[in-house]
């Protein structure tokens, strides 16, 4: 119990330490990184948006992923890519937002995504487990009623 309240604890810690410094190490690195670097940079998160497109895509076509997450992941996955190649759209939107750093902006409309999409998730498990609870109850009845009708027979 007490190594779980300490997770509690320090994992926010930990999580707030990085994101506060995120800033401080964007501003002293910006003036040390070169032109290619940077693009390399830029390029690595555009690799890593398109092979979770690839990933989405095939789950598609094997028909393992439903239709209204697939157009939230693709379009999930379209923002991303359009923030790694056009990374002034960060700037725009964090300036105009007052945030000090276009990734706190980027970190924080992900985070903000994702808690939406849970959130509807567990609504539609809510209401699957509902539908799961009424079937069960009607197949009970239905298979007492067979075994009274067997019985009167």
């Amino acid at each position: 119990m007490k190594k779980r309240n300490t997770k509690q604890v320090i994992l926010p810690l930990i999580t707030s330490f990085i994101w506060g410094s995120s800033f401080v190490a964007q501003s002293l690195g910006a003036g040390k990184v070169g032109g290619f670097t940077f693009t390399a940079a830029r390029s690595i998160p555009a690799v890593l948006v398109l092979g979770a497109l690839v990933l989405i895509l095939r789950r598609v076509r094997h028909a393992k992923v439903q239709i209204e997450d697939t157009i939230f992941w693709l379009m999930f996955s379209a923002a991303l890519l359009i923030l790694a190649i056009f990374p002034g759209i960060a700037y725009w939107a964090a300036n105009l937002l007052g945030f000090m750093s276009p990734i706190n902006f980027v970190y924080v409309v992900i985070i903000f995504l994702l808690l939406a999409k849970q959130f509807f998730m567990s609504i539609k498990l809510s209401q699957l487990d509902s539908k799961v609870r009424i079937l069960t109850e009607q197949v009970a009845l239905n298979e007492e009623k067979a075994e009274r009708d067997k019985l009167d027979l």
